[in-house]
């Protein structure tokens, strides 16, 4: 039965996230993020699918499975979110807004890199 709600849940974010391709009000990458998690869910057969990927495998596993991030993962990440937070605080006119979303990127510039272990390449050496 669980199987079956979290299908059907999938299918209506999915339809949802679609949507909002269109319609600037509806959010589509938290529905689309959304209809992964259900559907990836809904069934063993995709779970083992989803993390046999080469792109879960390449980007996704160490961080979900070991909350590891590349020092080069991180910078991208906070620039995504610079670049997103950047562009309401030039364009709202309300400083209490530009201060929330200043104090929401410092709050991601702190507690990111606290909550992931930096993973750095280990170099062999040969001879």
């Amino acid at each position: 039965m669980k199987r079956v709600i979290f299908f059907i849940l999938g299918c209506l974010t999915f339809v949802l996230g679609t949507i909002g391709l269109f319609l600037p009000v509806l959010p589509t990458v938290p529905f689309y993020l959304a209809t992964s998690f259900l559907w990836v869910n809904s069934s063993q057969k995709w779970h083992d699918y989803f993390t046999q990927t080469t792109w879960y495998k390449t980007h996704m596993q160490g961080i979900i499975e070991n909350r590891e991030m590349s020092s080069s993962q991180l910078r991208k990440i906070l620039g995504i979110v610079f670049l997103t937070l950047g562009i309401p605080f030039l364009l709202v006119d309300s400083l209490i807004m530009r201060i929330v979303l200043a104090t929401v990127f410092i709050a991601h510039c702190i507690f990111l890199p606290m909550y992931f272990k930096k993973k750095e390449k280990v170099v062999e050496e040969k001879g």
